[in-house]
């Protein structure tokens, strides 16, 4: 069942479809950055940790830092970082004023 509809009618109609759906989406919360998985490259890990790559490498190898290997790359899950930086001791830094 068609329905003959003036161009005019057909706009209005338009608008108010996604007039509609952009009321629906912005009424819907953000996405929880906590909920979001996010992985970071070996060189954006080590950045994040402060630690150079060889040391990044070797707690990977120790099972300190638990990876993701993803078509050939390895990641690591930043949730992964954020749990090891929660129970880890204060970093204690050498030379500089404090």
């Amino acid at each position: 069942m068609l329905q003959s509809v003036s161009p005019d009618e057909l706009s209005a109609l338009i608008h108010a479809a996604v007039e509609s759906a952009h009321k629906q989406a912005s009424l819907k919360p953000p996405p929880d950055p906590k909920q979001e998985e996010r992985v970071l490259t070996r060189q954006e890990a080590a950045q994040f940790l402060r630690i150079s790559l060889p040391t990044l490498s070797r707690r990977i190898k120790d099972g300190t830092i638990a990876v993701v290997h993803v078509c050939g790359r390895t990641l690591i899950r930043r949730q992964d970082l954020d749990a090891l930086l929660g129970g880890a001791e204060p970093v204690q830094t050498t030379g500089g004023a404090q």
